[in-house]
């Protein structure tokens, strides 16, 4: 009785034999390939749909308005909106008591939103297909913030800041100096 039982027990093992092995090295082999293909797709769609878009990719802010997926003229009317909206028309100068202002028209101050909106659209534009891919991907999860150069005229606004120089209570008083047998004199 004990043998017919040790007999049967046996029986119930099977050992895997060399077929079933290679069924399971063709179905991972299978699951493999598949997954590699539909990331190639992914990666297919998502290029072709980088290169038809004619629109700034999402995740790209210029001075923190969020410009994604705006037309070129779209974003700059909206940039230029946002500008106008928030930009003072006069910058206030205090010292002590004295207070006084510039005016940024004065100083011809304006940005160059037309060069921010188009770095703006040149995001995921300018490398390859891999290095545009990952950039884009970047953008998309991310944040691209773009700061717009602030033009201005220099020559005014430092001759602005000379006379308001000027006109301080306490003013700095430049010693003049010259030079006599390698003594400085001052005057």
């Amino acid at each position: 009785k004990i043998q017919k039982e040790a007999e049967t027990s046996n029986s119930d093992f099977v050992p895997i034999t060399e077929p079933e092995t290679k069924s399971v090295t063709s179905i991972f082999t299978l699951l493999l390939g598949i997954v590699v293909i539909i990331l190639l797709l992914a990666f297919l769609i998502f290029t072709g749909y980088n290169l038809i878009n004619q629109n700034i990719v999402s995740g790209v802010h210029i001075k923190g308005l969020d410009v994604s997926n705006l037309s070129k003229s779209d974003a700059r009317y909206q940039l230029e909106n946002y500008i106008e909206e928030n930009l003072p028309e006069e910058i206030k100068l205090k010292h002590g008591d004295f207070e006084t202002t510039i005016s940024l028209s004065q100083i011809g101050a304006e940005f160059d939103t037309k060069a921010a909106v188009n770095t703006a659209y040149n995001v995921g534009r300018q490398g390859n297909i891999f290095q545009n891919n990952l950039y884009v991907l970047n953008t998309m999860f991310g944040k691209t913030n773009i700061e717009p150069t602030l033009n201005l005229d220099t020559e005014q606004l430092t001759k602005n800041l000379e006379d308001i120089s000027a006109q301080l209570p306490d003013k700095v008083v430049e010693s003049s100096y010259y030079y006599r047998s390698n003594k400085i004199c001052y005057l």
